[in-house]
């Protein structure tokens, strides 16, 4: 062999070995720096001045971003993003482009199409079950009804780019929409609306920030379609979407993340008895076809068990 040959075959040696290591590299997902150090990963997410996304679950979806680092083995940095203002449309951008690395938000068909959705629901489908805000003074005329045609004579309002106002409105309802936050609560104190559909895992919160506004939650209906939040990365982030899916179903299995729903909602969610409200059953025209709804152990539902860990299901 000439001394050409001979180097290039080292020369082709050392690259293939090379493109092996860095494929080892990429698939453990693991960044080393130039020491030889093992670098964190860094994720960083929105922080929102805006207290309809800053406030309400804010730190609960924060804590289950945590849970799944951690769950994952993963080292790992959180760092934070300022945004003056919140819409979803916006952070589906936000997300796309990089501005930041993931993010809690409604799923739906569009969405799942121009981002990377990690498919585990964040709030066990309670997202879902909607309970009504209304004027304190309304409630005898809510307990007279039993079926979703008399509810839907009525009007109700959601923000404007909301999945739930989609929704509703293809079952039917009549839907009256706002950009602004705390304009919706007025307008239902004022009565330009009869009711207001919250998440039971919010609906608390909601209430405490207006207390002035007379509203209270309906007694004895609730609205219920399958619905999800999940977790968000830009659609070629793979290598963060594997470690917060592998970090979630370690949670699920050793039953850390129903203990962290539970801290959060357990009792908020009993409080409302829903076992025992009239159940008035939507359809969800943008439930994604992939959505996990075959795995039981993700999805909460009133009606087969209490909310503890070991026997949420659907």
């Amino acid at each position: 062999m000439t001394f050409l040959s001979h180097t290039r075959a080292v020369t082709k040696g050392a690259f293939a070995v090379g493109v092996l290591l860095s494929l080892l590299m990429f698939l453990s997902g693991t960044a080393v720096a130039e020491n030889g150090a093992t670098e964190p990963l860094v994720v960083r997410y929105p922080s929102l001045a805006n207290p309809y996304g800053q406030v309400y679950n804010h730190n609960y979806y924060l804590e289950m971003l945590h849970l799944a680092l951690a769950s994952s083995g993963r080292d790992y940095r959180v760092e934070t993003v300022p945004l003056p203002d919140f819409r979803e449309v916006r952070s589906e951008i936000s997300l796309a482009t990089g501005v930041y690395d993931i993010h809690w938000l409604h799923t739906n068909r569009q969405r799942e199409t121009r981002l990377r959705p990690i498919r585990i629901p964040l709030l066990k489908g309670m997202i879902g079950w909607r309970l009504l805000l209304i004027p304190e003074q309304a409630q005898e005329r809510f307990s007279a009804i039993t079926h979703v045609d008399q509810l839907r004579k009525l009007r109700t309002v959601q923000g404007h780019d909301w999945p739930d106002a989609l929704i509703l409105q293809h079952n039917g309802f009549s839907v009256i929409r706002s950009a602004n936050w705390e304009g919706m609560f007025r307008m239902l104190a004022l009565g330009r609306v009869d009711y207001f559909p919250r998440g039971a895992t919010e609906v608390h919160s909601e209430i405490a920030q207006f207390p002035d506004y007379g509203l209270v939650v309906e007694q004895s209906l609730v609205l219920h379609y399958p619905s999800a939040y999940y977790f968000f990365v830009a659609r070629d982030n793979e290598e963060l979407a594997e470690v917060i899916e592998t970090g979630l179903n370690a949670a699920i299995a050793n039953g850390s993340f129903d203990r962290v729903f539970n801290k959060h909602f357990g009792e908020k969610i009993e409080a409302f008895d829903l076992s025992n409200r009239t159940i008035l059953r939507l359809e969800n025209p943008l439930l994604p076809p992939k959505t996990p709804l075959e795995r039981a152990e993700l999805w909460f539902d009133p009606l087969q068990s209490p909310p503890e860990p070991a026997s949420l299901h659907d």
